[in-house]
């Protein structure tokens, strides 16, 4: 199932392999509750960036997800919500 909205965000790291993880919940309250998804290879500082940045002041974060069935999705897109 695909996923494009705004999500809380309660943890962010990187991983062995390089990559971004990232544990996320969705704001609409029904797609998924807390659980892991992963960066893509290229953007792995970029997520972990905005993911602590969010974390720091509280914020949620946008995001698309192909598939939030799949353990560890990764993400499409992933930034900062005011």
């Amino acid at each position: 199932m695909a996923f494009e909205g705004t999500c809380q965000i309660r943890r962010a790291l990187i991983m062995g392999t390089g990559l971004a993880q990232i544990d996320l919940k969705a704001d609409d309250g029904t797609s998924f509750d807390w659980t892991w998804f992963l960066s893509s290879a290229g953007q792995a500082r970029e997520v972990l960036a905005v993911g602590l940045s969010a974390i720091a002041t509280n914020k949620h974060v946008f995001v698309t997800i192909n598939d939030t069935v799949q353990p560890f999705a990764q993400l499409t897109n992933f930034g900062l919500v005011s």
